[in-house]
C-alpha cells in the first residue's frame, strides 16, 4: 500500500512537470514526506488487527521473553518493510529532483522511517480494539509526525552529511522506539 501511494503520487507529479507545471524542489520534497506519512498510516492500520482476529496477541503476551520484546521484534520487521518500500520508491523521486548524493537521502529517509514506523505502530496498537482504526490513526499520530515531516524535508535540502536536522531525526527515533514498544504492550494488555 505504501509503495502504491508514494509511487503513484510521484508518477502523477512527474507527468505534470513536463507539461508546463513547474514545481520547486522544496514543494516536491515536502509533498513526498506527507505522502510517506500517509502511506505509513495505511500500512500500519492492519498491523494488529489481523493478530487480534487470529488470537495471536494472546500468544504474544504468554511468551517467556515478555510482550515488550516480542513487540520490539514485530516493530523491527515493520520498520524494515517500511524502509524497503522507501528504497524501492527512491529512484522515482530521483527522476524528478536533481540528487547529488543519493546515499545522503537514504540516510535521512532511514532515520525518519524508524520514527514513522514507531509512531504509527503504537497508534495502531491503540486502535486495535476499535473497528474504525484507520480514522483514528491519523488523528492520534499526526501531531507526533509533523516534526518528522518538517525536519525530514529540511534535511533533504542540506548539502552536509551530518546536520542538526539529522541529529534530531535520530534522537527522535531513539526516544520514540522504546516508548512505542512499552505503550503498545500496555495497550494490548488492556485490550484483553
Amino acid at each position: 500500500e505504501l509503495i502504491i501511494l508514494i509511487s503513484s503520487f510521484n508518477i502523477l507529479l512527474s507527468f505534470a512537470l513536463p507539461n508546463g507545471l513547474t514545481v520547486k524542489d522544496d514543494v516536491f520534497i515536502a509533498t513526498f514526506w506527507v505522502s510517506l506519512a500517509a502511506g505509513s498510516f495505511l500500512s500500519a492500520a492492519t498491523v494488529f488487527e489481523r493478530d487480534a482476529q487470529a488470537g495471536r496477541l494472546e500468544l504474544l503476551s504468554m511468551l517467556p521473553c515478555g510482550l515488550e520484546r516480542a513487540l520490539l521484534a514485530k516493530y523491527c520487521v515493520f520498520a524494515l518493510l517500511l524502509f524497503t518500500a522507501i528504497i524501492v520508491v527512491t529512484p522515482l523521486i530521483m527522476l524528478n529532483i536533481n540528487v547529488e548524493r543519493p546515499w545522503q537521502w537514504l540516510l535521512g529517509l532511514g532515520a525518519a522511517s524508524l520514527s514513522l514506523a514507531a509512531i504509527t505502530y503504537v497508534t495502531a496498537s491503540f486502535t486495535s480494539g476499535t473497528g474504525k482504526g484507520v480514522a483514528f490513526l491519523g488523528l492520534i499520530s499526526m501531531p507526533l509526525i509533523v516534526p518528522i515531516i518538517i525536519f525530514g524535508a529540511a534535511y533533504m535540502r542540506q548539502t552536509e552529511l551530518w546536520h542538526e536536522t539529522l541529529s534530531f531525526l535520530v534522537a527522535y527515533a531513539m526516544i520514540v522506539i522504546p516508548i512505542a514498544c512499552m505503550a503498545a504492550a500496555s495497550s494490548i494488555r488492556a485490550s484483553f
